[in-house]
């Protein structure tokens, strides 16, 4: 998988996740993306975790910074 997939992939699910306002679809929505995660070759695991961590630190830094401001 490329690491741009990779990233769409991420943005998808996070997108997904982020605009559901019920917990339990959030957590729906969740388990459904670690069963994805789960389901992918070891390689390609670490990799979408990897760009979920940095897609994870990107939002956190936008959010400080707008925070800041």
């Amino acid at each position: 998988m490329t690491t741009d997939k990779i990233e769409l992939s991420i943005d998808r699910y996070l997108e997904q996740l982020m605009t559901v306002k019920d917990r339990h679809e959030q957590k729906n929505s969740m388990q459904k993306t670690l069963q994805y995660i789960a389901s992918l070759p070891l390689t390609e695991q670490q990799e979408w975790l990897t760009g979920l961590q940095t897609s994870i630190r990107k939002d956190l830094d936008e959010i400080a910074v707008q925070l800041k401001n």
